[in-house]
C-alpha cells in the first residue's frame, strides 16, 4: 500500500531527515508532544510492548504496530481504517461476501483481515516479517476465523531472502521502498496452490494480494488453483525496485480467463468471464 504506508508527518516543522532518521522512541515522543498541544488532533498514547511492538491506545480503539511511525494512520479511528482498507479492495463484482473463504497475502497487522472477518466464513492471513506477524497475532486475538499463516507465498516451494523494513510497513522479498533493509532474514516462502492443496481448501472465493513488489511470482505459484478462485484484488503499487506490476498482473490473469479492471490506486481487480 504505497501511498498509505508513507510516514505521516506530524507537522512542518518536524518534516526531513531529523523525523526520518530519529529514533522510534524519541519519534514516539515527539509525536505524542504534537498530538497533544494541537487540539484539532485525535488523542492517543504510543506504548512500547517489547521489541518492534507498540500499542496505540485511544479513547476508543487499541491496535498493535511493529513501528510508531504508522501510528497516524489509525489515529483518526480504527472502524475508519479498517472501513478504508476493505474498500480499497472492493469494487463489484470483486467484493468480500458473507461466507467466503478469503486468503489475505500480506496481511500486515491485520487491517483487512479484521475488516473482512465479519462477513467471511474464513480469512488465512499470510504474513513472512515476524514483527508484523506478532502484531498481527495480538490485533486478531480472540477472533477465530482468522488463522495466521507466518509464511511467504511465491512461485515455488524453497527458502528465500527477506529484507526487514518494519519501521516503514514495506518488508520485502525483493526490495524496500525506503533506505536500505533493517537486517535480512531467512524466511520460508510456499507456492499458495500447494499450500490450498495440503489445506484441504476446495476454493478461495476472495484472493487478496499485498506483496510489495513480488505480486506476479504470488500468483504463478497459485496458478493450478486459479480455476478454484473467484475474485481476486492485488495491490500494484510501484514497489517492484521502482515500477508498478499491474501490466504484469493483468496480462497473466486474463490469460487466465479473468476480467480484470484497475483502479486510481494501483489495485487491480479480477473476476471469472
Amino acid at each position: 500500500m504505497k501511498k498509505e504506508t508513507q510516514i505521516p508527518s506530524p507537522g512542518p516543522d518536524l518534516k526531513g531527515k531529523i523525523l526520518r532518521n530519529s529514533p522510534e522512541r524519541l519519534y514516539a515522543v515527539l509525536v505524542f508532544l504534537y498530538q497533544w498541544c494541537s487540539p484539532s488532533r485525535t488523542k492517543f498514547f504510543l506504548i512500547p510492548r517489547g521489541k518492534n511492538c507498540w500499542e496505540i491506545k485511544g479513547k476508543n480503539f487499541e491496535w498493535f504496530i511493529p513501528s510508531p511511525r504508522v501510528a497516524y494512520l489509525y489515529a483518526h479511528g480504527l472502524e475508519t481504517r479498517l472501513g478504508e482498507v476493505e474498500r480499497k479492495y472492493s469494487h463489484p463484482p470483486v467484493e468480500v461476501e458473507r461466507g467466503d473463504i478469503v486468503c489475505d497475502v500480506g496481511a500486515y497487522v491485520g487491517d483487512f483481515s479484521v475488516a473482512v472477518a465479519r462477513k467471511a466464513d474464513r480469512v488465512f492471513a499470510f504474513e513472512p516479517d515476524p514483527f508484523s506477524a506478532n502484531c498481527l497475532r495480538k490485533n486478531t486475538a480472540g477472533i477465530e476465523k482468522i488463522h495466521i499463516v507466518q509464511k511467504a507465498l511465491w512461485e515455488r516451494n524453497t527458502e528465500l531472502k527477506f529484507n526487514l523494513r518494519s519501521d516503514f510497513a514495506d518488508s520485502s522479498i525483493l526490495n524496500v521502498d525506503i533506505g536500505q533493509p533493517i537486517e535480512i532474514i531467512r524466511i520460508q516462502a510456499l507456492r499458495l496452490d500447494g499450500w490450498a492443496f495440503e489445506t484441504k481448501l476446495e476454493k478461495i472465493d476472495f484472493l487478496k494480494i499485498d506483496a510489495e513488489g513480488a505480486e506476479p511470482e504470488v500468483l504463478k505459484g497459485a496458478e493450478t488453483f486459479l480455476n478454484k478462485i473467484d475474485k481476486i484484488a492485488v495491490d500494484c503499487s510501484p514497489e517492484r525496485y521502482g515500477k508498478p506490476t499491474f501490466s504484469q498482473v493483468c496480462r497473466f490473469l486474463e490469460r487466465k480467463g479473468f476480467k480484470t479492471s484497475i483502479s486510481e490506486k494501483y489495485v487491480v481487480y479480477a473476476w471469472k468471464k
